[in-house]
């Protein structure tokens, strides 16, 4: 996989370094100045998440909310957080780790290790990305899975390689089940290989067509 985490160089690494050192940095500095978590998080994810965290889990999926993000903070909690610190981990590192996909999205689209640095600085340093990373919000998660999800399609879609189709799937499963939102790679990537599939069907055809005109003219 040219260009993806299993064939990356050392110019990767540093600059993966550099960058993921930069973001949690920055987020830890937030994290530590952040006293008061947004609405949504105290009145939506964190009851739901009690209720996952409580074995309730019939109650919990009747809730309005997409099941994942609560279920993770429930996750987390076991290893003896509160709810609350628990959602706020899961925020900073998923948000962290979401300049790894954009780098190598990059890099994929542009051919360039300079512009998929650029891409993961501003990524890292953007204010209200950064403040997704300290609150209790699913927005980290859904833009994490939703940007793997959008790498792995592309790389999946380059490639043609099975086990690659089945790793976006999964990513874009996590992505609609953290916001229904997510749903929206599904129907591009499903787009892009129909659109494929013709265009594939259309070269085969014009050729079988122009090779039956030269057979026909060759027997005149």
């Amino acid at each position: 996989m040219q260009g993806g985490l299993l064939n990356q160089n050392n110019n990767d690494k540093r600059n993966l370094f550099i960058l993921l050192l930069l973001a949690l940095s920055i987020r830890i500095i937030l994290y530590s100045h952040t006293y008061l978590i947004a609405k949504d998080g105290a009145f939506q994810y964190i009851p739901v998440a009690k209720l996952y965290a409580s074995g309730e889990f019939k109650e919990a999926l009747s809730q309005v909310q997409t099941p994942l993000y609560p279920f993770l903070i429930a996750l987390v909690s076991k290893i003896g957080l509160d709810i609350e610190p628990a959602g706020r981990l899961i925020s900073l590192i998923l948000n962290t780790l979401t300049i790894i996909p954009l780098y190598f999205l990059g890099k994929k689209l542009f051919k360039s290790s300079n512009i998929s640095f650029l891409a993961g600085f501003l990524l890292a340093i953007h204010p209200y990305f950064a403040r997704f990373s300290v609150d209790v919000l699913k927005e980290a998660t859904y833009i994490f899975f939703f940007v793997t999800a959008l790498w792995l399609s592309y790389e999946a879609l380059s490639s043609e390689k099975l086990w690659l189709y089945l790793l976006a799937g999964m990513t874009i499963g996590f992505s609609y089940l953290t916001r229904p939102d997510g749903v929206e790679i599904l129907i591009m990537v499903s787009l892009w290989i129909l659109f494929q599939k013709i265009s594939k069907f259309r070269k085969t055809y014009k050729k079988s067509n122009d090779h039956n005109i030269y057979t026909n003219n060759s027997w005149f």
